[in-house]
């Protein structure tokens, strides 16, 4: 038995479907027929019927925007830790080598003045924003918009996590926005001289930092009930911990500096685990020579 099978519900060898079971290809009434059997009507499995909401039966092109999905998620994540990271390093930087801003006639010198040239702070943050920031951003809209797709021909019955993919999506495309405004801001910064706009960044900064933090709960829920149609146990329970454990993890490792860059790294971990075992169905699914989303979302004779 193939690893995945052995993580499916059992299908009793000889035990007759209960009443009320029609096949998910052909609506033929499979009660009293075996579960291992197939649909006498058009052939396919009664596993698959009993089974249908599980990946294993999923399209391939669903398996693989999902595979690329985690992909896309797991590397924007890393590009905006690196971000992180590296941007204040560079402003520290800067203040120790760049000019001191020119004073200016007729105004008091404020203690919230920035030591770095105001233009030339405004130009560096526009190369972090055009390097990393905006690639990251798009990138993390395509990965969970691929990852909130809606599956071809679902044969479960309604999906459970439709409001979670909605929510998602809506997610994202604010945090998309929210990076349209701060570029705009930026250019301003850049090209108009001495504009202040110290409370339209903060206000963005952090109506940013809350849309992360409802993203990273609303995709902990999203990946446990995905979780459930690898199936794996291990990660189901293990999103439902991180929902508590690594928002306890940020917050007392601040004062050590590492707890986000450690929550960060378990959640990334986390989505990488889920797409090794979509890509384990996938790849299984390949190596039996199934058709391209042939209606038999199943192993196909060759």
């Amino acid at each position: 038995m193939d690893p995945v099978s052995k993580r499916l519900p059992p299908i009793e060898s000889g035990q007759p479907v209960g009443s009320h079971t029609k096949c998910v290809s052909c609506d033929y009434d499979l009660h009293g027929l075996p579960m291992d059997g197939t649909c006498p009507e058009c052939g396919t499995e009664i596993a698959q019927t009993l089974h249908g909401g599980m990946l294993w039966y999923s399209p391939l092109s669903f398996l693989r925007a999902l595979r690329l999905g985690a992909l896309l998620v797991v590397v924007s994540n890393i590009l905006i830790l690196i971000g992180s990271v590296g941007t204040p390093i560079a402003i520290f930087t800067l203040m120790t080598l760049a000019p001191a801003p020119s004073p200016q006639p007729h105004q008091p010198p404020s203690p919230w003045a920035s030591p770095i040239d105001p233009q030339i702070e405004a130009i560096f943050m526009l190369a972090v924003f055009l390097v990393l920031t905006l690639p990251a951003t798009i990138m993390l809209t395509a990965g969970w918009w691929k990852l909130t797709g809606t599956e071809p021909s679902r044969a479960a019955g309604p999906d459970r996590t439709a409001s979670l993919k909605t929510a998602i999506r809506v997610l994202v495309a604010v945090i998309l926005g929210l990076s349209a405004v701060t570029f705009g801001l930026i250019i301003a910064k850049v090209f108009v001289h001495n504009v202040v706009l110290s409370v339209s960044e903060m206000a963005v900064g952090m109506t940013s930092g809350l849309v992360s933090i409802a993203l990273f709960f609303v995709s902990l829920v999203f990946l446990r009930r995905m979780a459930r149609r690898i199936p794996d146990q291990t990660l189901h329970y293990r999103a439902g911990q991180y929902l508590w454990l690594l928002p306890v993890i940020y917050i007392l490792g601040m004062c050590v500096l590492v707890g986000p860059l450690v929550a960060t790294v378990m959640y990334l971990i986390l989505i990488g685990q889920f797409r090794s075992a979509v890509g384990e169905i996938l790849s299984m699914r390949e190596a039996a020579g199934e058709v391209e989303d042939s209606p038999l979302f199943g192993p196909q004779p060759t």
